[in-house]
């Protein structure tokens, strides 16, 4: 009875420990699903200005030059938006970041009263998001990218490029011009007609209509992309690999308040 008695203050402490920690984790997750509902909100209602002006900036400023245009992207985002295959998902993106806060609201609840049942749930739900994020993790990281769908995919939106100025084809040349390669397997994915984000001194908007006509072989970036993007995945240096970076901090994030609800589900 003693050592219990002596033991309960280390308990409570340890457990107040975990309860902050828990909160804070969460107070995080709230703020990100915040960001991400307002600029979503923002495309739908207002239209793309706003954030493609916050793109823009992020992007050029990180490589300290135009690697992205502002009014192409306007442009893009405004065709894609009129998209069907394209609104669904920025609905979606709503409803889940609704749903995060809900759920985080909960945990928040559940951490605050000590309730088994809140946390419980709210744990249930954190362990099977971790699980989710996990799997993608997997298999963006282990897998050598080159299976049948994604080389399929690219490689239709790399035959497509010419056709058409959709989103694909902003994505195609912010990816060429961030890690400077040209093509997905080799420069031959382009069979000779060469965008002007392959070559060396490339650059974005209508200045560079002069380059695109003189991107010949002789001017390309001899990597690949898929090369580029496996040695960059995780270096910060490069837009690739600071989203790589971010997705693994927010597995981290997802995985550790998993284990602090669990860890404070079992005290209450």
């Amino acid at each position: 009875i003693h050592f219990y008695k002596r033991l309960l203050p280390t308990m409570k402490s340890c457990t107040n420990l975990i309860r902050y920690s828990l909160l804070l984790f969460i107070f995080i997750s709230c703020m990100a699903a915040l960001v991400v509902l307002g600029l979503d909100l923002d495309l739908l209602l207002n239209g793309p200005d706003y954030l493609s002006k916050v793109i823009t900036n992020i992007v050029n400023r990180f490589h300290q030059g135009e690697i992205v245009n502002e009014e192409q992207l306007k442009d893009v985002l405004l065709d894609a938006r009129q998209s069907l295959w394209v609104h669904i998902p920025m609905v979606m993106v709503v409803v889940l970041s609704i749903m995060l806060l809900l759920l985080n609201c909960l945990g928040c609840a559940g951490a605050c009263l000590l309730s088994y049942s809140l946390l419980s749930g709210f744990t249930m739900f954190m362990f099977v998001s971790f699980v989710l994020y996990a799997c993608l993790a997997l298999w963006i990281f282990a897998n050598n990218m080159e299976d049948s769908v994604m080389d399929s995919f690219v490689t239709e939106k790399i035959s497509q490029y010419s056709q058409s100025e959709g989103i694909f084809n902003l994505v195609i040349d912010t990816v060429q011009r961030d890690l400077q390669c040209c093509g997905f397997k080799s420069s031959a994915d382009w069979a000779g007609s060469f965008p002007s984000s392959c070559c060396l001194d490339s650059c974005a908007g209508e200045e560079c209509l002069e380059v695109e006509q003189e991107c010949v072989l002789e001017n390309i970036h001899s990597s690949s992309c898929l090369e580029m993007i496996r040695s960059n995945l995780l270096q910060p240096d490069s837009m690739v690999g600071l989203i790589g970076v971010t997705f693994l901090v927010v597995v981290a994030v997802v995985g550790v308040t998993t284990a602090l609800s669990f860890c404070l589900c079992l005290t209450a």
